[in-house]
């Protein structure tokens, strides 16, 4: 769950899986480099993964993962301590979640939706309603492609289509006096949603609906 205080959580709704219109999920960033090893990771996003695992479990669900991957001399490294390192175990997805990697889209930037591979295939992508964007970084990452992907939605008058941000879902890293995790989410969630992104606290499903 995104590190939020319960006042700010309890003003989004609960989403029942039922409603979702024709889904297509993206898992980002759900790698070892930002969970559980590296510069830049932080354990307490690891309280994620069992949520975008249940979604994932869905029958028929379909899915796509954004893999965080550079060369040691990246030009990100100027602005962000190296991670991800390709061939490294840092660029690698998460145990609980590679058997369901069956989609995969390589980043080079914080944004996924800028790599030329993830640009190839919104002629597919087209063919679902709802976007799920689950994973990492809520600031960063989960913003800057959110944010990039609804404006294409847009200036397309895709009108068919929505982006939805689980809450349960996504998470940040914190750093003492640097990076606040709960600010950092607040502000990345509140900055989606005056954009028009929809935002649930989570999804929930049949058994305890």
């Amino acid at each position: 769950m995104a590190r939020v205080n319960s006042t700010f959580l309890n003003q989004y709704p609960v989403l029942p899986y039922t409603s979702l219109r024709k889904p297509l999920v993206f898992v980002v960033d759900m790698v070892n480099g930002f969970l559980r090893i590296g510069n830049l990771h932080d354990n307490q996003m690891l309280d994620i993964i069992e949520p975008i695992q249940k979604l994932l479990e869905v029958e028929d669900i379909k899915s796509i993962f954004i893999v965080d991957e550079h060369e040691k001399d990246a030009r990100e490294f100027g602005a962000f301590p190296p991670h991800c390192i390709v061939d490294s175990q840092e660029n690698k997805i998460i145990d609980e979640l590679a058997p369901f990697a069956t989609s995969i889209v390589k980043k080079n930037s914080t944004n996924a939706f800028v790599s030329k591979q993830f640009q190839s295939l919104l002629p597919f992508i087209d063919a679902y309603k709802d976007i799920v964007i689950t994973g990492c970084c809520s600031d960063i990452c989960i913003l800057q492609f959110a944010l990039c992907f609804h404006a294409w939605l847009n200036e397309n008058n895709k009108t068919h289509q929505r982006v939805i941000i689980p809450l349960d879902c996504i998470d940040t890293y914190h750093v003492d006096h640097q990076h606040d995790a709960d600010k950092m989410n607040e502000f990345s969630i509140q900055l989606m949603k005056v954009n028009g992104i929809d935002i649930v606290q989570k999804i929930t499903y049949e058994e305890n609906a």
